[in-house]
Formats: structure tokens, C-alpha cells, sequence
């Protein structure tokens, strides 16, 4: 079990109820077409948590879209936040994955629940982008940024292979 501050935890996605427009399920996070999943095995497990509009709700402040908490077998935790962007507005989605990282809710919890830096995954799901604006973008950013590309008609990556 990852046991969440009441807070946050009133900002997971549910299997039966999804309590936020950007749940699909409890493993699956979408917002406007674009769409990233993370599928557990047998004695792992997982919260996926809204962070723009429910756990951040200050509209001044630059967010990201949500996070999955993923705890393996050996019961080691990790943290995957995700900003999903169906554009080429990857400096943008990068801001915010930053601004999420400086914010008290996002540093809390990684204290809380004891995710150390290296267990901390940061994620943006865009459209196809130029490769000559991603690998400048990769040199840029200070913080370790796994860009996934996904056109809208394709199926959702699986964030579990980031592990």
C-alpha cells in the first residue's frame, strides 16, 4: 500500500470512479488527446495523482499535469511527474515540471514518502517535435527530462520501461 497525505490523496484516479477529468482509469492519465499509462504487475503498486487543478489549484502558478507513485515488489518507491502536451510547446511543459518540482506539495511528499532524486522521473508526452529542438531542449533543462513523442491516433506509452 503507498499511504498519501488525505490532501493528495483525494486528488488519486479510482479503477470504478474517475474524480478528475484527466483520469481515465487508475493507471492512466489524458488531457486534451494526449494520453500516458502505467501498467503494474502481480505485488506492485501504484496511485496516480492529478496535480493541475486539484493538488495545485493556484491558476498564477505553472504545474504539471499529474504523477504516478509506483512501489516495485522490493518495495522501493518511485516517482514519475508527467506533463502531457498535444503541441510542440515543450519549453513550456518544461517550466512546468520545474515549477512542480520547487512547489511544497510536490517537495513534501517526496520527503513523506521518502523517494530519493534518483527514484524521481520527470515526463512530458508531446506530439513529434523536431529532433534538433529536443536535443537542445535535453542540454537546457537542469533537470533529467524523459520526452516521450505520441501522435494522437497511437496507442499510450507505458511509463513502467522508465524504471
Amino acid at each position: 500500500m503507498i499511504e498519501l497525505p488525505h490532501e493528495i490523496e483525494k486528488c488519486t484516479c479510482t479503477k470504478n470512479k474517475t474524480s478528475h477529468k484527466s483520469c481515465q482509469n487508475d493507471h492512466t492519465l489524458i488531457e486534451r488527446g494526449q494520453a500516458v499509462t502505467f501498467k503494474v504487475r502481480k505485488n506492485e503498486k501504484l496511485k496516480t495523482i492529478v496535480i493541475d487543478d486539484c493538488v495545485m489549484k493556484n491558476k498564477s502558478s505553472k504545474r504539471c499535469d499529474g504523477m504516478f507513485i509506483f512501489k516495485n515488489k522490493k518495495s522501493t518507491l518511485y516517482s514519475f511527474l508527467v506533463e502531457l502536451k498535444n503541441s510542440s510547446e515543450i519549453e513550456k511543459a518544461v517550466l512546468q515540471l520545474s515549477e512542480t518540482t520547487k512547489s511544497i506539495q510536490y517537495t513534501g511528499l517526496m520527503e513523506k514518502l521518502k523517494i530519493c532524486e534518483r527514484n524521481q522521473k520527470f515526463v512530458i508526452v508531446s506530439s513529434p517535435i523536431n529532433k534538433f529542438k529536443l536535443e537542445k531542449i535535453r542540454k537546457e533543462c537542469n533537470i533529467g527530462i524523459i520526452i516521450v513523442m505520441r501522435k494522437a491516433t497511437e496507442p499510450y506509452h507505458n511509463l513502467r520501461k522508465y524504471i
